[in-house]
């Protein structure tokens, strides 16, 4: 039957890839002031996009815009971006990267930057290339200004420089609005260059907007599960040396699972990292004639809970269904009763599971996860365990994409 399953999902995995859409609701405003609403090919992007792909329809003809086409575009409940023409600086800031002298570097273009907090007073952009992440400030309704973040090695490389431009920028801002405070100042002093603390300063600056400030949320990206399989177990036990006079157990038990998933990009959602908890136990029995002279083996009672982490591909990814696949490794943790046999199993054991299922509705997984053959050396003799289990997973927590 594993074998069944896994064909099927070979020969359908490219057809749902090249067959899948991934356009999602949006508007546009091009550079003329005229808004288009459509849809937008949207997959997640880990660097901001240099272009975008928008249909008035779903039967149109997909169109290509620019930075320098579009004043701005929204992908509903998920991102906002406008269009920015004007410096970016390029001086690297990640530590393996970093020059021995001040870079203050920079480079003329046209680009999208992300909103990431929208305030009457000011917000907060951000554009991510592969040469680092910036913020942008925005004044009430204009031009963006890079809020400077430098550093460099000392000249003897012994130590790093760094250069916070950006809280001066802030507190000539805040004081230029009569927006200072004790808390401000504070929070400015302990600041780092990131969005956390980025936006919890933008929220102070905000907080006496007459225009409700926002924070653009971006969808669960983590919740927990509970579910429910069966598990079909074939343990194998013969003798060292002689793989021909084996014997076999097939047994059927209930399994229970639980954990939480996190999203890679939680609001594309493609890449999911799962941690599970499951108890399962499998009762085989082995019927050896006496005439053999092997070891007397009858059969044992196992229980086990197993720690599986895991790495999820939605190979198939739209909101009503999602089709996946995905491996992980297992820790198991045994234990052992109503034993009649000279030789057991180790308590402490690892296995690889491969598993492929559908989500439907963001909510409820049934999935088929096969673990292959592990096989281990007792005394004279040896066991393999193969399982397969049906399962079903039910989100606690509903992802918002």
């Amino acid at each position: 039957m594993k074998y069944l399953y896994i064909v099927l999902a070979a020969l359908l995995l490219p057809s749902f890839t090249y067959a899948q859409t991934n356009h999602y609701k949006a508007q546009v405003i091009k550079s003329n002031g005229e808004t288009l609403t459509g849809y937008i090919d949207y997959s997640g992007w880990a660097n901001n996009p240099k272009t975008i792909k928008f249909k008035s329809s779903n039967d149109a003809a997909p169109v290509k815009f620019t930075s320098k086409d579009l004043r701005s575009f929204e992908i509903y409940d998920k991102e906002r971006y406008c269009s920015y023409a004007g410096n970016i600086s390029t001086d690297r800031t990640r530590t393996a990267k970093l020059s021995d002298f001040l870079d203050t570097s920079s480079r003329k273009d046209t680009v999208f930057l992300r909103e990431i907090f929208k305030g009457g007073t000011a917000s907060l952009f951000t554009y991510t290339d592969t040469i680092k992440k910036r913020y942008f400030l925005v004044e009430g309704t204009a031009v963006p200004v890079e809020l400077i973040f430098r550093r460099h090695y000392s000249d003897e490389k012994t130590k790093v420089v760094v250069y916070d431009d950006y809280k001066k920028q802030l507190n000539t801002m805040a004081s230029k609005k009569g927006l200072l405070s004790v808390d401000f100042t504070n929070m400015l002093e302990k600041a780092s260059y990131n969005e956390g603390d980025l936006i919890k300063l933008f929220k102070i600056i905000n907080q006496n907007d007459a225009v409700a400030a926002q924070q653009i949320q971006r969808q669960t990206s983590s919740w927990w599960y509970i579910g429910a399989g069966i598990d079909r177990t074939v343990t194998t036990f013969g003798p060292l040396g002689y793989r021909l006079l084996n014997y076999s157990s097939t047994g059927y038990s209930p399994r229970i699972h639980g954990g939480f998933e996190t999203a890679i990009n939680p609001n594309v959602q493609r890449w999911i990292f799962r941690a599970e908890l499951a108890l399962s136990y499998t009762k085989p029995r082995f019927n050896i004639p006496p005439s053999q002279g092997i070891v007397n083996v009858d059969g044992f009672d196992q229980y086990m809970a197993t720690v599986t982490p895991s790495l999820i591909w939605n190979v198939y990814n739209a909101d009503k269904m999602k089709f996946f696949i995905g491996a992980g490794v297992s820790l198991n943790f045994t234990k052992y009763s109503n034993i009649q046999s000279k030789y057991l199993p180790e308590e402490l054991w690892g296995n690889f599971p491969f598993t492929t299922g559908v989500v439907l509705n963001k909510k409820l997984e049934v999935a088929l996860t096969v673990t292959p053959q592990v096989s281990s050396a007792y005394g004279v003799s040896y066991y393999q365990n193969q399982t397969s289990t049906l399962g079903i997973r039910y989100r606690l927590t509903k992802p918002g994409r």
